[in-house]
């Protein structure tokens, strides 16, 4: 996630059967710049590369965590995904649902809570793609039923 892209694809691959790793490598490359700066300090020498990342300690260990793909963060997306849900844009939902899921592949728990919380915006996400493509299979049998009715 700090700039190994390989490691973690082969990371994805062994922990849940990635097959085509083209629509994570945008969110890859995001959450790199997300934690990646450089520093000059004066002209004529090199800048210093500063990786920002926060830390929290758990007890034995300090666990590195991203600071642009938190709970708040995929809460904010699920909220605009439930808004547009309610105002009936199926497609425009299901892409910021499947984003929230890709998302989620990245994030780091702190504790349990944490873990707990993103397995049900995991759960949520999955059961509302499985909803809004029902609602899109329907939509499209009901085109299908007027046209027949109209060739008729």
């Amino acid at each position: 996630m700090l700039g190994n892209l390989q490691l973690c694809i082969n990371l994805l691959k062994s922990q849940v059967c990635l097959d085509n790793q083209e629509p994570l490598k945008n969110i890859m490359k995001d959450l790199y710049m997300s934690n990646y700066s450089q520093v000059k300090f004066l002209p004529f020498v090199r800048s210093s590369e500063l990786n920002l990342r926060s830390s929290v300690n758990t007890g034995n260990s300090k666990i590195f965590y991203n600071t642009y793909n938190t709970i708040k963060y995929l809460n904010n997306k699920l909220q605009s995904g439930y808004d547009l849900t309610t105002e009936g844009e199926t497609e425009a939902a299901l892409k910021v649902f499947r984003e929230i899921l890709k998302h989620s592949l990245f994030f780091v728990p702190c504790n349990k809570e944490e873990e707990k919380e993103i397995q049900n915006i995991i759960s949520i996400c999955s059961e509302y793609i499985y909803l809004l493509r029902l609602n899109i299979v329907n939509k499209e049998q009901k085109v299908i039923k007027i046209l027949i009715i109209l060739l008729i």
